[in-house]
């Protein structure tokens, strides 16, 4: 995919959770964003977890969303039981809105200490479940 494509891949994605977009909780501390719809969900969504260990209610959901078409692997991080931070776009979003635009299926979620652990165990990013078998 050229950059052209992943800038339009975006805002297609902004322009379809726009009504959902909703401000920053005080006290959250997002990742500085590299303006490039990179697909490094699973670092990007880790990495923000990491750095709001201390926040409340805060945990990285792994799952699915439609894009494209398509069901495709993603990762966000649940900042609250209303509110996500997907780490791609780094925007905010009303929780049941997310979920239901871009029909996220959630696979696991996982709380600093259990994705910390998780992490050094696996030496990568993620996805950690286990897919089930057929």
């Amino acid at each position: 995919m050229t950059d052209e494509e992943r800038k339009a891949a975006e805002l297609r994605f902004v322009a379809r959770l726009a009504p959902y977009e909703t401000g920053k909780p005080h006290g959250f501390k997002q990742r500085k964003r590299s303006h490039k719809f990179d697909y490094l969900c699973y670092k990007h969504a880790l990495e923000c977890l990491q750095k709001n260990s201390e926040f409340p209610g805060c945990t990285l959901v792994h799952g699915s969303i439609v894009a494209g078409g398509q069901r495709i692997d993603h990762a966000w991080i649940n900042v609250s039981e209303m509110i996500v931070f997907d780490a791609i776009l780094g925007r905010f979003y009303v929780q049941d809105g997310y979920i239901h635009t871009l029909d996220a299926h959630i696979s696991a979620t996982y709380s600093h200490d259990d994705a910390q652990r998780r992490w050094f165990q696996s030496e990568h990013f993620g996805p950690w479940e286990t897919p089930a078998k057929p």
